[in-house]
């Protein structure tokens, strides 16, 4: 196996000013995780090119954790002039010209408002680490699933009950829309009500899929909320292979999250 990155990490002195600064100039999308003053970043979907996940975190004052004024990784963006002009324009400092190197692209060194350093890249197209291959796709021209719907009768009942099963806030979109960022897809409680439109929501007839890391704690949260199915809520392993156990939310969308390590893809 190949020994490449998977991770980076950003220490700040400032959460609000770091995470209005990256969210700005490159759209990155940040989930509370772990300990108070810890984020979870999504530069992009899972299955995208590059480095898609990292986290922010307080900057240390003292104890053994170092402190940390660079990481020095590289932003893959669709235009180094435009990725200049937004970092300016949000607060960082542009060290120096654009600069090409061969077979590459085109690289803008900054500065963000922190005082860490760190570089956006326009790679060439045929590089897999380009913003415009991450964009078409690697594999063909395949579409990418990026949003799943979940009606709600009550959007504030059921965004509750989310945030309690998978811990994290998400995102009021709109008056009838509320968005969890799951791995790369977008799970969007939504009331067409709430929104104005002239309809009423309606159940899914069949399961919306969750793979974690672990279930008991999914499952002891479920057994709080009161959610799990009567016939199958323990978690058992099925005879396709997988261990899961299946649920319902408060509106009546069934649900069923699976241990990561089993899923079963048809291969």
């Amino acid at each position: 196996m190949a020994n490449f990155i998977a991770h980076f990490a950003i220490q700040a002195d400032d959460l609000d000013r770091a995470r209005d600064f990256y969210q700005r100039a490159f759209g990155w999308r940040f989930e509370p995780w772990g300990p108070p003053g810890f984020f979870v970043i999504q530069t992009g979907a899972s299955d995208e090119a590059g480095v898609t996940e990292g986290a922010l975190s307080v900057r240390p004052t003292n104890g053994p954790e170092p402190r940390l004024n660079a990481y020095r990784c590289s932003i893959s963006v669709a235009s180094a002039s435009a990725a200049r002009d937004a970092i300016i324009e949000h607060g960082g400092e542009v060290i120096g010209p654009i600069f090409e190197l061969p077979e590459v692209g085109k690289i803008v060194s900054f500065v963000d408002p922190e005082g860490n350093v760190a570089a956006a890249v326009e790679y060439v197209a045929t590089d897999r680490r380009s913003a415009h291959a991450a964009m078409v796709g690697e594999v063909g021209d395949a579409p990418r699933l990026y949003r799943v719907i979940l009606p709600a009768g009550d959007l504030d009942e059921s965004v509750g009950f989310y945030r309690r099963l998978l811990v994290m806030d998400g995102e009021r979109v709109s008056p009838g829309r509320h968005y969890f960022q799951c791995g790369g897809v977008i799970l969007a409680v939504v009331d067409p009500r709430a929104d104005g439109d002239d309809r009423d929501a309606r159940p899914n007839s069949d399961h919306v899929y969750l793979a974690v890391k672990e279930l008991e704690p999914y499952h002891r949260r479920a057994a709080d909320l009161r959610a799990l199915a009567p016939d199958m809520g323990a978690i058992e392993t099925r005879p396709w292979g997988e261990r899961s156990f299946y649920l319902s939310d408060p509106f009546g969308n069934p649900l069923c999250l699976v241990d990561r390590e089993t899923l079963f893809t048809g291969n």
